[in-house]
């Protein structure tokens, strides 16, 4: 009958009265008349061409045609041409009601009540289940430390380098809650690294900022190897489970799927088997296939592409917190530059702090600054031991403040105190675990992990920027007038003793 035809073709396709209705302009009522059988099709249907359209337009799936096919009373393949489908489907709909009436014959009763005798029906195509084979259990967060332990001493042990492929979106408590095992971590993962192996790594940037942060801080003295490979999904996840893989390709794979609400009860399963290891690094590659580089990372070969984007970086006009464990290059005054660049010969350095004086001095006019450093020793500063940040960046592996030019960079940094309001310092007296960062809010942040530039990124991820530029301000005294000119008294009295 018309009304059964009409409800399969509805439900097949997922469409409402409401959606159907408006589609055709007929009222919803109207078409639920029609379903239901309470309203017979009329002998000539002005409706039944656009309502035939619009049903086709909504078969796209090879599903879809495959259940129609199926129906008693459609015998044809259905045409791959719009027109030609919807006009199949108007001769089906409006055909002798009597060749489609048996239910049982047909596959609406897929959307009734199903006959479990066919469903159950196996046809001739089977497989014979075979028992799992090299899968190991670990449970709940003991459970993924051992798992883990285990993972990096077989990687340590095995034969020729290799490359780790590593992502997980699951809380880091098993790593963090105890202080000794992520020492135990870190001293395995190094060997990993000493071992010759390379890591690619997809990290979760929708943590919480701190979070994130503090896996970035354990994650750094790694990075700065340059044997690790670092990226993020910019896409959205569901949020609902959390994922872990962990593989060696020549050896094991940790994987876990599980609910955020408990990690204590995390089931953990450990592969060995050859041929579900090579299935993971193909599921691994393919969510890597959609990833971005987290960070760009430098080497003083790379000076020249690093001078380049630092350019970029900087001419962008935002506010700035600079953390250095010195002084910062950024208030190098050329005078100071000069110096320095006839003791090393080394083509365009004071150029470089020549143009790097003038946009530091406008952007002050407009924006704000916050500067953390830390002052030298003073017996080391008399002695010409002080390093000048990022020596790399002249080209020449040491390069030191003499006396004099030490004394010269204290003096700029008063003059910018005392001339722009914009300028603000704050003298940090801790070790930092960082050699040199330089944050633009909501922009990015230039990272080096020593005083010397051996290793450096330029991150710009929108969440590990905020990450960072969160931290530096968590760092920064903002100074009233009278704190502002103590500190200048300090910086003062320090260089005097230069003398």
């Amino acid at each position: 009958m018309f009304c059964d035809k009409l409800d399969f073709l509805m439900k097949l396709t997922n469409t409402s009265n409401s959606a159907m209705g408006a589609a055709i302009s007929l009222d919803p009522s109207h078409i639920s008349r029609l379903r239901n059988g309470g309203r017979r099709l009329p002998k000539n249907p002005g409706f039944l061409a656009s309502m035939s359209e619009y049903l086709a337009s909504r078969i796209t799936t090879h599903q879809q045609q495959d259940l129609l096919m199926n129906t008693a009373g459609f015998l044809e393949p259905l045409p791959s041409d719009p027109k030609k489908k919807a006009a199949a489907i108007a001769a089906w709909l409006n055909e002798d009601s009597d060749k489609c009436i048996k239910k049982d014959e047909t596959y609406i009763s897929l959307f009734n009540k199903p006959d479990l005798t066919k469903l159950m029906e196996s046809g001739p195509y089977t497989i014979t289940p075979r028992k799992p084979r090299s899968v190991e259990y670990y449970f709940g967060v003991e459970g993924k430390r051992e798992a883990v332990v285990r993972f990096l001493d077989e990687v340590i042990s095995s034969d020729g380098p290799q490359t780790l492929l590593l992502y997980s979106d699951e809380t880091m408590k098993w790593l963090n809650d105890i202080p000794e095992y992520a020492q135990l971590w870190k001293s395995l993962l190094g060997r990993v690294i000493a071992s010759g192996h390379k890591i690619k790594i997809i990290h979760t940037v929708n943590r919480n900022v701190d979070e994130m942060f503090q896996a970035f801080i354990k994650w750094m003295p790694v990075y700065f190897t340059g044997a690790v490979q670092p990226y993020y999904c910019p896409k959205i996840r569901d949020g609902l489970f959390a994922h872990t893989m962990f593989i060696a390709p020549n050896n094991a794979a940790i994987t876990v799927t599980t609910s955020r609400i408990d990690a204590n009860n995390t089931f953990n399963l450990y592969h060995t088997d050859k041929r579900a290891i090579l299935s993971l690094v193909e599921e691994y590659e393919g969510y890597l296939s959609v990833c971005k580089p987290l960070m760009r990372l430098f080497t003083p070969k790379q000076a020249d592409e690093f001078f380049r984007l630092y350019a970029e970086f900087d001419a962008e006009q935002r506010d700035i917190t600079l953390c250095s464990q010195g002084l910062s290059i950024s208030t190098l005054p050329p005078q100071a530059a000069g110096a320095m660049a006839d003791r090393i010969k080394t083509p365009g350095f004071l150029e470089f702090f020549r143009r790097n004086e003038i946009q530091l001095k406008r952007h002050l006019e407009s924006y704000r600054m916050f500067d953390i450093i830390k002052l030298p020793d003073l017996e080391i500063s008399k002695s010409g031991k002080v390093p000048l940040i990022l020596t790399g960046l002249a080209g020449t592996t040491e390069l030191f403040y003499t006396p004099y030019e030490l004394k010269l960079h204290l003096k700029q940094i008063v003059m910018l105190l005392k001339t722009y309001e914009n300028y603000d310092i704050t003298i940090d007296e801790g070790n930092e675990a960082f050699g040199w960062i330089y944050a633009k809010e909501e922009l990015g942040a230039i990272v080096a992990g020593k005083a010397a530039f051996t290793t450096l990124f330029i991150i710009t991820e929108q969440n590990m920027s905020t990450a960072f530029w969160d931290y530096l301000q968590n760092k920064v005294r903002k100074n009233s007038k009278s704190q502002k000119d103590r500190i200048i008294k300090k910086i003062e009295d320090f260089a005097a003793l230069l003398d």
